[in-house]
């Protein structure tokens, strides 16, 4: 559509050389532009951060400003943006967050709201289990407001769900007293923050590629349009088989590309393995372990599916909980 951000999206095959022509493409850009800030490069972990680095240095003619250059996670990026717009924030660790739970499970057992885990709640792993019930919330853009309107249509909501729902709102309410994230907080604050244009410290972005991902989250896909915007070339590497013919071995790709697609001007542009250099590793697996007569080919669970764990309603009397403000 007119207005939105273009994209290329480089489709091949692991070990089609991908992430060279993206390192390859770096190097030329950095050298007739000499400001290497102006570059950034996402990819999903810290060791792909480092592989990255040490693609980028392994050139013979690399030149020295590349030891500076930003090959960042998203984790990294929301760092970045909230030290310069919000340097007063706190980040909650992992432990920090565990501390934090276990607090507002204790008090609200006290308090009698949230009676269907009293037999659990003491049990290891619990507040796990939230942390990690509520990070899947979150990388589904789900606030406990909008959890809340969503599911009251559904029914009456059971003991559980209503549990569920208070200490998830009450989670929220103490990241927002104390201007506290977490992970993925940070990301909505981010996502927030570049919607009201504040690109700071990457405002003036020249290229913007994304490397090693095969899917991204709710947040982070309403994320990339916001930082590409005005910028002149995007590139995303996703691994894939451009002739179709393991579509079945695909489906998050193609699910990504249709993310991607809702807010870029997309151009998918496949590319194969060198000569030479032999059929990639998945698609040799696939040729052994996948039967592909017709009615025959394994099917993979598409990754967008409802967590299995996640409630189906919501107690209708956490509408009249003080509002939690702005999702942390």
């Amino acid at each position: 559509m007119p207005g939105q951000p273009a994209i290329t999206i480089l489709l091949g095959p692991p070990r089609a050389g991908k992430t060279t022509r993206v390192l390859e493409r770096y190097r030329a850009l950095e050298t007739a532009d000499k400001h290497a800030r102006r570059l950034l490069v996402l990819v999903p972990t810290a060791l792909a951060v480092e592989a990255a680095e040490q693609g980028l240095m392994r050139a013979p003619d690399a030149p020295p400003v590349l030891l500076d250059a930003q090959i960042l996670t998203f984790a990294d990026l929301a760092k970045r943006i909230l030290r310069h717009h919000e340097p007063d924030a706190t980040r909650l660790t992992d432990l920090g967050q565990r501390l934090l739970l276990e607090d507002i499970v204790a008090g609200l057992l006290e308090a009698g709201a949230i009676d269907y885990y009293r037999r659990v709640a003491e049990t290891p792993g619990f507040v796990g289990a939230l942390a990690d019930l509520f990070r899947e919330f979150k990388q589904a853009e789900i606030t406990p407001e909008g959890f809340e309107a969503e599911l009251l249509a559904r029914g009456e909501p059971s003991p559980k769900d209503c549990a569920t729902h208070a200490i998830y709102a009450a989670y929220q309410r103490r990241l927002k007293d104390r201007h506290a994230y977490d992970a993925e907080g940070e990301l909505w604050r981010v996502r927030d923050l570049l919607g009201d244009g504040k690109r700071e410290p990457f405002a003036d972005l020249r290229a913007l590629f994304l490397d090693g991902f095969h899917s991204f989250t709710a947040t982070q896909v309403a994320i990339l349009p916001l930082l590409a915007a005005g910028v002149p070339e995007v590139v995303c590497t996703l691994p894939g088989d451009p002739d179709g013919r393991r579509s079945d071995l695909f489906h998050t790709v193609r699910r990504t590309i249709a993310d991607l697609r809702d807010h870029f001007r997309v151009t998918v542009e496949p590319v194969e393995p060198a000569p030479g250099e032999g059929e990639p590793i998945l698609v040799a697996l696939a040729d052994h372990i996948f039967d592909t007569e017709e009615g025959a080919t394994a099917r993979m669970t598409p990754a967008h599916a409802r967590p299995v764990n996640a409630p189906a309603t919501i107690c209708p009397s956490a509408s009249s909980r003080r509002p939690g403000g702005r999702a942390r």
